[in-house]
């Protein structure tokens, strides 16, 4: 990312820091050795910052309809291919019917970024992709941004609805999945993202120390999440002063230090954030079985699994998402302002 070279690693971590947390804790195979880990919520929590920082410093002097066109060929189609994916495998599973119109409707509000209850989960307002919930949140951002450029104060009016919203929230609990979902106090880290937008050139301390302290913080709150009190605030907190740190390293005299491993999983972070999920499942399962024919320890396979979803979200990245993105942008007359947009969705990854 031109200029915000360390927003782009950052991403990288978001993403990765989801993989580990997808991997970890849902399956049968690996026992976690940090159970009260909550990384998938640290990586939610860097990408909404993020997102919130890049719509600041990335689309000044946009249109609405730009703005959400912009955002549409970034973000629906790759969804919507990943989404269809899944809602063809779970048919194929027999855990569901595609001639079911609940599970129909499922589809339809998930392809709509409609928050609503699971098929197959009632319990979890999550769609048929489950990560896609925090989609969900970035397209509610995306909108309130718009209408503020309809009113043509989009800061002022995203930083008032927000603020409106998670007030609602902290004092109604609102249930329902759509008011719930859009009530949350994690809506404030987009706004501290655009804050962020706003003051990362006039902060004063070095902002290799705010990214070193953030990022330190972050892990270590994520890493002991569940035993530690007010454990999301402190997250939020890290999350925010780690994307500070970031938007000023690179900016000084001295060039910052490239990082091209992780300038690579940055660019395909919003591939990796979909497709991991039908990765990890079926690798984690045969390393298991390998693992139980040698002596092979498990703990040795979850790099190797790690390794394997960000591969298949780099050729993800490569043979389909950039193709299919210069294709729409040749269609609709658009292109994307900078690098940094390339991979904009921050959303981009789930902690469920």
């Amino acid at each position: 990312m031109q200029g915000f070279l360390y927003i782009q690693y950052l991403r990288a971590v978001a993403a990765i820091l989801v993989v580990i947390h997808h991997i970890l804790s849902p399956n049968p195979y690996f026992a976690s050795p940090v159970p009260s880990e909550d990384y998938g919520t640290a990586g939610v929590y860097l990408f909404f910052v993020v997102s919130g920082f890049i719509i600041c410093v990335a689309c000044g002097g946009e249109s609405a309809a730009s703005f959400i066109a912009r955002r549409a060929i970034r973000v629906i189609p790759l969804y919507w291919i990943f989404t269809t994916a899944k809602f063809v495998i779970i048919n194929i599973g027999h855990q569901a019917s595609a001639t079911d119109p609940v599970f129909l409707k499922e589809y339809v509000l998930s392809m709509l970024f409609i928050p609503h209850e699971n098929y197959l989960d009632p319990s979890m307002s999550f769609p048929i992709l489950y990560q896609g919930w925090s989609l969900n949140v970035e397209i509610g951002f995306y909108l309130i941004f718009a209408v503020g450029i309809l009113l043509r104060r989009p800061l002022l009016t995203t930083c008032m609805v927000i603020a409106m919203l998670v007030g609602i929230g902290l004092v109604l609990e609102p249930s329902g999945s759509v008011l719930a979902t859009f009530t949350q106090p994690y809506l404030a880290l987009f706004l501290a993202g655009l804050i962020v937008g706003l003051i990362h050139e006039r902060i004063r301390v070095r902002p290799d120390q705010l990214f070193a302290i953030g990022l330190v913080g972050l892990l270590a709150c994520s890493t002991v999440a569940d035993i530690l009190q007010h454990g999301a605030l402190l997250m939020g907190i890290a999350a925010v002063v780690t994307v500070l740190g970031a938007a000023g390293m690179g900016r000084g005299v001295e060039p910052a230090p490239k990082l091209k491993p992780l300038e690579r999983i940055g660019d395909a972070s919003y591939a990796l954030y979909l497709s991991h999920t039908f990765v990890f499942p079926t690798a984690v399962a045969s390393a298991f079985h390998i693992s139980s024919a040698t002596s092979i320890g498990i703990w040795y396979f979850l790099p190797i699994v790690l390794a394997l979803c960000v591969s298949v979200s780099i050729a993800v990245n490569v043979f389909l998402e950039r193709p299919l993105l210069a294709l729409l942008q040749d269609a609709f007359g658009l292109q994307l302002r900078s690098r940094g947009e390339a991979s904009l969705a921050t959303v981009k990854a789930g902690a469920s």
